[in-house]
């Protein structure tokens, strides 16, 4: 079964969009004194953890890692085969056999031990061996498309994903990541540094903290986000969650106004940041921010596909066909829209159609697995209609 790509949460959502604008500073970038107090964690009550406290350096290698990279990834190996080896040993049995797990993002060190990591996780223990192992590598952060709720269309899951680049002597660079088969290079995509990255941990872990009620070490978390790199608007968005779980409304408005001010206009922190105007009464703010808002998901091609999804799997071929095709018009690469399109075709008896889709689809997917699947699908609706044509003269 094939799974889907770890991912960085960066955000906890409501009613949003992705993508990004000027952001007119219409309500001001955030008063000072309460972006300070929330900076200083003197509202948030209880004691942080242990765990927390110890978790100083995510990057940190045992004894036996430092081994496990100098086996597998020996230093008279070509860089190349060096890469190779230490994926190998990573993914397979035999080595770690790792696996993929999305319920928590954890330090090199421990998803060694664990052999299960998210994407960031994987990242970071990839850096810290092939580091000892002699290789040059950098982290890169993937803007994958977002993914709308299809029960509440609503309701975005919006992530971040990070895989790692391996920069090889007179050879092409290599892309690495947990999940090979779901990565498209067609996404936007960047190189960041390891202190970005150190960040993004520490975010992930404030986030995990936050939902599960510990929120002595999410406010730690984010102190240590922050301190790292100050300038990731999304995490004073996270931080804003922290603040309205303590009713605090007015802090977190200054919040997801400094939000706005260091990441430029988002949809997901505007529509949080008009649901905080409605609770503080000011309506007028709120409905202004929340029209926007649904202007950014009209032009989304992912939530016009969730909108399909939704009616496809209720039975409503028509809408869904209306939806999938506005999909198509404002993003054609997407070789998913091109599927359902596909499946809704067959659900209304045009097989030509059918055969057109999954060939749009075979035409931008992003790996030979998914092209050769879309290719099968393609050639079986073809066989049909060849058969059904060569006795409908009978």
């Amino acid at each position: 079964m094939r799974v889907v790509n770890g991912f960085v949460v960066v955000l906890l959502l409501h009613l949003a969009v992705t993508g990004c604008a000027s952001w007119q500073p219409e309500y001001g970038a955030g008063d000072p004194e309460l972006l300070a107090l929330a900076r200083s964690g003197s509202l948030v009550g209880g004691q942080v953890s242990a765990q927390a406290l110890a978790d100083r350096d995510p990057f940190a290698l045992t004894p036996e890692m430092k081994a496990f990279a100098n086996h597998f990834a020996p230093a008279e190996y070509h860089d190349k085969y060096k890469v190779t080896a230490l994926v190998r040993a990573l993914t397979t049995q035999y080595g770690l056999n790792m696996t993929y797990s999305a319920n928590e993002t954890h330090s090199a060190a421990e998803a060694f031990r664990r052999r299960e990591a998210n994407c960031l996780s994987f990242t970071i223990l990839l850096y810290a061996l092939a580091n000892e192992a002699g290789l040059t590598v950098a982290f890169n952060e993937v803007d994958v498309p977002p993914v709308w709720d299809v029960q509440d269309t609503n309701k975005l899951i919006f992530y971040k994903h990070v895989n790692a680049i391996v920069d090889i002597l007179w050879a092409e660079s290599k892309i690495v990541d947990i999940n090979m088969s779901n990565y498209n290079e067609l996404y936007p995509q960047r190189r960041i540094t390891k202190v970005h990255a150190e960040a993004l941990y520490y975010n992930n872990r404030a986030v995990e903290a936050l939902n599960a009620g510990q929120l002595a070490d999410a406010q730690y978390y984010f102190q240590r986000t922050l301190d790292l790199n100050s300038d990731l608007g999304f995490v004073w968005g996270n931080l804003a969650t922290l603040y309205r779980r303590l009713e605090r409304f007015d802090i977190a408005q200054a919040l997801y106004l400094k939000a706005m001010d260091s990441g430029g206009f988002d949809s997901v922190i505007a529509s949080n940041l008009a649901r905080n105007f409605r609770a503080l009464g000011n309506t007028v703010e709120a409905d202004l921010l929340e029209e926007r808002v649904k202007r950014h998901r009209a032009r989304n091609p992912y939530y016009h596909y969730a909108i399909a999804h939704l009616n496809y799997s209720k039975g409503r071929n028509d809408l869904a066909i209306q939806e999938i095709d506005r999909a198509i018009e404002l993003f054609t690469k997407e070789h998913r829209f091109h599927l359902l399109r596909a499946q809704l075709m067959a659900q209304v008896g045009d097989q030509r159609e059918v055969i057109e889709s999954l060939r749009l689809a075979e035409s931008h997917a992003p790996n030979d697995e998914d092209k050769g699947r879309y290719a099968n699908k393609r050639d079986k609706v073809a066989a049909i209609m060849a058969y059904q044509a060569a006795h409908s003269t009978e």
